[in-house]
C-alpha cells in the first residue's frame, strides 16, 4: 500500500479518535451540569418546605471563588493617596505599619489590613454639585476596582459607600465611604486594599446547593426568622487584617428579607453582616 493512503488512513483513524474523545467530554460535562442542576433543585426544595422561597434570579452567578494571597503594595498605597490629596506625596512611616499622608487638600492615615481615614480641608477641589458623579469619578481615578453599593443622600449631603473589586468580584469586608457635607466631600473611610495581583491557590469549596443548606440549617438554629433569599453572590473577605500578607477567603453572601448574612466557602460557617 502507498505511503500516502497509509498516512490517509491514519489521519482518519485519529479524527475518528478525537471525536470520540470530544463526545465523551461533552457528555461528562452535561451529565456533571445535569447533576448539579439537581441538586440544586433539591436545595431550593428544602429552603421551600421550610419557608424560605428563592427564586431563579437570586443566585445567577454559581461560580465560587478560589482562594488567593496577595502582599500590601505601599507604592500602590502611595499612588493612591497621590491621586486623591492631588500631588505626589510621600508616606510618613508612624510605626505598627501606620502610614500618614498630607497636603494641603488633607490628610490620608493607612492601616495595614487597608484601614484608611482621610480628613479633607476645606477647598474648592472637594466642591461637588453632583455627589455621586464626584464619587464615582474620584473611586475610578484611585486605581482600586470598586462598585457602589449604596447611596444616602439628601440636599444637605450624606453617604455613599463603595465595595472593593479584585477581577470583578467583591471583597465583602473591604468598602469604603464618602461622606458629604454642605455641598463638598469632607472625609473618605473604611477598607481599601492596595494589593499585589493575588495567587489564586487550589482548594475544596463547598458547592452552592451545601451552601444553601448550611445556611438553612443554621438560620434555623439560630432562631432567626426570614421568609425569601433575595440575593446570593459569591466573594472574598479578608482574613488576616494586620499583616502585610492579604489572604482573601471564599465566601457567599446571602440577602434575605430580613437580615443578610456570609456563609464561609470552604468550612460553611454563618455570620451575620452587620447592618450598615
Amino acid at each position: 500500500m502507498e505511503w500516502h493512503r497509509v498516512k490517509n488512513i491514519i489521519l482518519a483513524i485519529l479524527v475518528i479518535v478525537n471525536g470520540m474523545l470530544l463526545l465523551l467530554v461533552w457528555n461528562q460535562k452535561a451529565e456533571t451540569q445535569r447533576y448539579e442542576q439537581s441538586a440544586l433543585d433539591g436545595a431550593v426544595h428544602v429552603l421551600a418546605e421550610n419557608g424560605i422561597a428563592l427564586s431563579p434570579q437570586a443566585m445567577e452567578n454559581r461560580s465560587s471563588c478560589q482562594p488567593g494571597n496577595a502582599e500590601r503594595d505601599i507604592e500602590a498605597e502611595a499612588k493612591l493617596a497621590s491621586v486623591l490629596l492631588g500631588e505626589t506625596v510621600h508616606g510618613e512611616n508612624r510605626g505598627g505599619g501606620l502610614y500618614t499622608y498630607s497636603t494641603q487638600l488633607g490628610e490620608l492615615n493607612v492601616r495595614p489590613g487597608g484601614v484608611l481615614s482621610a480628613e479633607l480641608a476645606d477647598v474648592p477641589a472637594w466642591h461637588a454639585e453632583d455627589p455621586e458623579n464626584h464619587a464615582s469619578s474620584l473611586v475610578e481615578n484611585l486605581g482600586i476596582e470598586c462598585r457602589r453599593v449604596r447611596s444616602n443622600l439628601s440636599p444637605d449631603g450624606g453617604t455613599i459607600m463603595y465595595v472593593q473589586l479584585v477581577g470583578g468580584v467583591p471583597v465583602f469586608s473591604c468598602q469604603i465611604t464618602l461622606t458629604y457635607e454642605e455641598g463638598r466631600l469632607r472625609s473618605l473611610s473604611g477598607i481599601l486594599l492596595a494589593m499585589t495581583e493575588p495567587e489564586l491557590e487550589n482548594g475544596t469549596l463547598l458547592s452552592l446547593p451545601t451552601v444553601l443548606l448550611r445556611f438553612l440549617d443554621d438560620v434555623l438554629d439560630s432562631g432567626d426568622v426570614c421568609s425569601a433569599i433575595l440575593e446570593v453572590e459569591p466573594g472574598y473577605v479578608v482574613t488576616q487584617s494586620f499583616s502585610s500578607t492579604i489572604q482573601l477567603r471564599p465566601t457567599w453572601y446571602i440577602s434575605t428579607n430580613t437580615a443578610d448574612y456570609y456563609v464561609d466557602g470552604i468550612t460553611g460557617e454563618l455570620t451575620r453582616a452587620a447592618t450598615a
